[in-house]
């Protein structure tokens, strides 16, 4: 079994279950890694056809259908029951539909495989086959500065970073309080290398998950700003109310002195001018309190927006950093002649659903899961490819079916900005099954 080499995609595995030989084989780039004989459902509980993929491991499960019965080393393939596991194996199919393995296999495949697995279970034994086609998509390369200016657009739209500048300083410290990672700032070197689309993705991860700290971190810090500049504000208000209050009097003390007095006397001169300096302090007082409360509530205003920016930025984070995560998972596309319809999901999350033509639609295409399986040594746009065409009555070839798809070059350049090995395609007459659904890639019934 080949090894996953650090930094890269991890090797895809391919599962294909055929229910009249009994057994599982089990595909690494095109070579059979492991064979195991099986029992499957029976004819009262059958084992439903078609390709599925792994969407959940349990070393110790059990059945919360068929009472409580033991699983051990339990990969999911429905999430309306049927699953690979350890199990009694006799030379014929015994279960409710689950794929039974001998104990050993169950656990040494429980220890290759990963989620995401591709899984086909077909009436007969068929095997994948390398096929070349200048029709299959390719890897979109970028040089480092373009995939930095990219990710830096992105994140610009996102609110994770707003410039290159800061986007450092957001990343000077990561969750341990020690400096940003390696893998951070490799992603905001402007180098002259070429990245293929799976080191920009880790470059996004990488650039996404360090700014999910420096993101709370500056909330909390907004926040405790805007509390003071509030209560700077509420002070100056209290102020300006007391400086109002104090001119209010001084104004009436003037008026009043007019009240049973000798307006030609000295005293009340006297009176008067001593009231009029009071009338005019508290006028400069009113003014400067007027200013400062104006300044001191523009900015707890400036602040408590500031502090609501940065609580929706803190809030997004992680969401943003887990779609990034998402995105360093193998592409998955699904053309459908039933449905007129491409599918792309990566990560088991929708990524898009378009309308798409067919040549000749009135004829049969066949079912065929085409895996990119590793990058060409001379060529890291290309990949090779290999494929397995389900049993039909069409006679479809791979190579027909490819030929027969219009794809339009938008689609196919949303595809190739996320292609590497372990991407897959699958282009059927069938069209989705209700199993698809969140937490699945495409659940695709062939019977």
């Amino acid at each position: 079994l080949p090894t996953n080499v650090a930094g890269r995609p991890a090797v895809p595995l391919l599962a294909i279950v055929s229910l009249r030989h009994q057994h599982i084989s089990i595909w690494s780039e095109g070579q059979l890694v492991l064979r195991s004989k099986i029992s499957t459902g029976t004819i009262s509980h059958p084992t439903p056809m078609g390709i599925f993929s792994v969407i959940q491991k349990n070393r110790i499960h059990h059945s919360n259908i068929y009472s409580n019965a033991p699983m051990p080393f339990m990969q999911r393939i429905t999430w309306s029951g049927i699953a690979l596991h350890a199990g009694v194996v006799p030379n014929y199919p015994a279960s409710h539909g689950c794929i039974r393995l001998p104990r050993e296999i169950a656990e040494q495949l429980f220890g290759m495989t990963r989620i995401g697995m591709r899984v086909i279970v077909a009436d007969d034994d068929i095997v994948p086959v390398e096929i070349v086609s200048d029709l299959l998509p390719r890897a979109k390369l970028e040089s480092a500065a373009m995939a930095l200016a990219l990710l830096n657009s992105e994140t610009v739209t996102s609110g994770t970073m707003q410039t290159v500048a800061n986007a450092t300083a957001l990343g000077v410290i990561s969750a341990s309080g020690s400096t940003v990672t390696a893998a951070l700032v490799g992603a905001l070197t402007d180098t002259t290398e070429v990245l293929d689309p799976y080191q920009i993705a880790m470059k996004r991860k990488a650039v996404t998950a360090a700014a999910v700290r420096p993101k709370a971190v500056a909330a909390r810090t907004a926040l405790a700003d805007a509390a003071v500049k509030s209560a700077e504000a509420n002070a100056a208000l209290a102020t300006l109310r007391q400086a109002k209050a104090d001119l209010v009097i001084a104004r009436a003390e003037l008026n009043s002195i007019a009240v049973g007095a000798d307006p030609a006397s000295e005293d009340t001169a006297i009176a008067r001018a001593a009231k009029m300096a009071n009338v005019a302090a508290a006028v400069v007082i009113h003014q400067t309190a007027m200013d400062d409360e104006a300044v001191k509530t523009t900015a707890a205003f400036a602040a408590a927006r500031s502090a609501r920016q940065a609580e929706f930025a803190a809030d997004d984070a992680p969401d943003q950093a887990k779609e990034a995560a998402r995105g360093v998972e193998p592409v998955s596309v699904f053309i459908s002649a039933k449905e007129r319809r491409l599918f792309i999901r990566q990560g088991f999350e929708p990524v898009l659903d378009a309308e798409i033509a067919f040549r000749q639609p009135e004829l049969p295409v066949g079912t065929h899961v085409f895996t990119a399986i590793a990058a060409d040594a001379t060529s890291r746009s290309r990949l090779h490819w290999s494929v397995v065409t389900l049993p039909s009555s069409s006679g479809t070839s791979a190579i027909d079916a490819l030929n027969r798809v219009e794809m339009p070059a938008s689609i196919r350049a949303e595809i190739e900005k996320r292609l590497w090995s372990g991407a897959s395609l699958i282009i059927s007459d069938m069209g989705l099954s209700n199993e698809t659904g969140r937490g699945t890639d495409f659940v695709v019934l062939t019977k």
